[in-house]
């Protein structure tokens, strides 16, 4: 890396402040981008969906679908680090993606969820994976799971929120991740209010990404006598949520690291085929429960029973 920088010593850095599992590109960037790197991420998403967190990890942030690699060398992309965010890319990307960021000077990292590569290609490979200990990849460095965790700074410093905790119900935190386009987060108002009948009563706190939905959203949370909807949460608010409620009901993203950190028990959604691994992990190492709503034609069943597993575990002190 130019200037005597490395990858390495940002996982280093990490490793030695206590951050434990790799949780967030856009931590791993932030922390390179104070450090004076130029980065760049090269994503399949929506950029104008991102949050804020993540856009100000970037000095650039491109859609994949654009670029033909005879079309970027014509931009002139300045960065001494591009990442590259998008799990189904074949080997043969990388290897065209490796030419272009070697003529001009940058490191190429990779999100890999799926392990599906070599990765032979990158400088280096991330794969946040709970119970992931080791990977045959062919990459010089690896930030794996069980090696690195990398809080968002937000978690160093909450935002207080003044919600106190009082008898008008249980505060739960709902946080599907992504943009949930099958409305799982619904799902689980559903369950709490079936919960609800059986003597317990929960205050929802419902954190979405963009607000997809919002007015069934609104309509779902209104069923409860204390709720919160907060849309585009920052990392300290989000902090300041999960270390308020009493549990969390949220999707097997790297959110659960976070979660963990702050020994905060939760349900995990198994929502997405890259979190097969993390949910399998989370069941088996953590004993956590998991709802399925991955092809699952019942996932409000589903998540009702997981739910009411965790709390017949908390209310006997396990």
């Amino acid at each position: 890396m130019k200037r005597g920088r490395s990858i390495a010593a940002i996982c280093r850095y990490g490793n030695e402040h206590g951050w434990g599992h790799l949780t967030r590109t856009a931590a791993l960037m932030s922390e390179a981008r104070q450090r004076g790197w130029r980065t760049s991420l090269w994503t399949a998403s929506e950029c104008g969906e991102l949050s804020g967190d993540r856009l100000e990890a970037f000095g650039a942030v491109e859609r994949l679908e654009r670029y033909d690699f005879e079309g970027i060398s014509k931009r002139r992309l300045v960065a001494d680090a591009l990442f590259i965010d998008e799990m189904y890319l074949p080997d043969s990307f990388f290897e065209s993606a490796r030419r272009y960021s070697d003529s001009i000077g940058s490191k190429l990292i990779a999100m890999d969820d799926m392990r599906q590569r070599s990765m032979a290609s990158v400088d280096m490979v991330v794969n946040v994976e709970l119970g992931l200990r080791k990977a045959n990849y062919e990459s010089p460095q690896e930030a794996l799971g069980e090696s690195y965790c990398l809080l968002r700074s937000g978690f160093r410093n909450p935002r207080k929120q003044g919600w106190a905790k009082d008898r008008d119900g249980i505060p739960v935190l709902i946080m599907v991740g992504g943009t949930d386009p099958k409305m799982n987060g619904l799902r689980v108002l559903e369950a709490l209010q079936r919960l609800s009948m059986n003597g317990r009563s929960f205050a929802p706190v419902y954190i979405s990404g963009e607000g997809r939905g919002r007015q069934k959203i609104d309509e779902a949370l209104e069923k409860f006598p204390k709720h919160r909807l907060e849309v585009g949460a920052n990392d300290r608010v989000l902090a300041e949520w999960m270390s308020r409620c009493e549990f969390g009901v949220i999707g097997c993203g790297s959110s659960v690291y976070e979660c963990a950190a702050l020994k905060r028990p939760f349900v995990g959604l198994l929502v997405a085929d890259n979190q097969e691994r993390t949910a399998e992990a989370i069941a088996r190492l953590w004993k956590l429960p998991v709802a399925r709503c991955y092809e699952n034609d019942s996932p409000t069943e589903a998540i009702e029973e997981a739910i009411a597993r965790l709390l017949a575990r908390l209310e006997s002190g396990a």
